[in-house]
């Protein structure tokens, strides 16, 4: 928290309408849960993953990509949309670490990144 946070969580107890009990106790138990939960900078990269996750193509794309490393055309034709949208959702998966790629001459290919906690989210 940055200096005289802990001032505004007293001052915040004092005026707060909940029933709190003993209002100095809450200040320093209420700007501790802040101080260890308020300034994980790691929810930045979690929203940017929920949002990649956020989309009916997305979720197919990532499914097929689980399966085995696939250029953009097999994407676009396993998914059924235009190559530029498909590119464009890859491009998202990619930023949120999601799928990696590799070059072949003029070719791309992707595939889903290896990753325990998309594998417990996704299943299997």
């Amino acid at each position: 928290m940055v200096d005289g946070a802990d001032d505004k969580v007293r001052e915040f107890a004092e005026t707060c309408p909940c029933p709190v009990g003993d209002r100095d106790e809450y200040a320093a138990a209420f700007s501790e849960t802040i101080r260890r939960i308020g300034s994980d900078a790691g929810y930045a990269a979690k929203a940017e993953l929920f949002k990649a996750l956020a989309d009916e193509k997305r979720l197919r794309i990532l499914a097929f990509l689980r399966e085995r490393e696939m250029c953009v055309c097999e994407l676009t034709f396993a998914v059924g949309v235009s190559q530029s949208n498909v590119s464009h959702h890859v491009s998202i998966l990619e930023r949120a670490g999601l799928v990696s790629k590799r070059r072949d001459g003029k070719l791309t290919y992707y595939r889903a990144a290896d990753s325990p906690a998309l594998r417990d989210l996704l299943g299997s």
